[in-house]
């Protein structure tokens, strides 16, 4: 289906402060296929490095904005797939694997809700490595301990209500030949 959007009503209605309509977009398809990734950062002067050789993204979406109702957003119909996925730490590698499946997930931002009916993982390994200081080799990953941290946000006003938390629901997880090698 053509992407559509519904403008609210006309200008009198906006010039005298009646609520007009509300906008309704909708898009009933967007697809991205076949993009690759590549990032490189040294957060503790190791180099990491991390690679999708692959990247595909299909979903739908539809927003309703403005009026007097509270928006309204939904995605759906979202298709995720990448593809030989590498994350490696100089020249070792920690995570390798082929593919990654997200199928007919769909999100309401009214509803904070994710749902996913699958999330597969298929063939590939995770590398771990124990130093003889018994530190794990996945520890390059995070910044360093001794570096300055960055201020924490200011919380959120006395007034301001707590938002809604988001549920997440996974229907099914498939892993198919993922393999652990461990070093001590």
């Amino acid at each position: 289906a053509a992407p559509s959007v519904t403008p609210p009503t006309s200008a009198a209605a906006s010039a005298t402060g009646e609520p007009g309509r509300p906008w309704s977009i909708r898009l009933g398809a967007f697809q991205l296929k076949d993009l690759a990734i590549g990032y490189r950062a040294e957060p503790n002067e190791t180099p990491v490095e991390a690679t999708i050789g692959s990247l595909g993204l299909a979903f739908g979406a539809e927003a309703t904005l403005g009026g007097t109702a509270a928006p309204d957003w939904k995605i759906g119909d979202i298709g995720l797939q990448l593809r030989q996925i590498s994350l490696r730490q100089a020249q070792d590698p920690l995570l390798q694997l082929d593919d990654i499946r997200l199928e007919r997930a769909s999100i309401d931002g009214v509803a904070h809700a994710i749902h996913a009916p699958l999330l597969a993982i298929g063939k590939g390994r995770i590398g771990a490595d124990i130093d003889p200081e018994g530190r794990l080799n996945w520890r390059a990953l995070l910044p360093d301990a001794t570096t300055t941290a960055p201020t924490a946000p200011e919380p959120p006003a006395a007034d301001t209500p707590a938002g809604q938390p988001w549920q997440l629901a996974l229907d099914e997880l498939r892993l198919d030949g993922l393999g652990l090698e461990l070093s001590d």
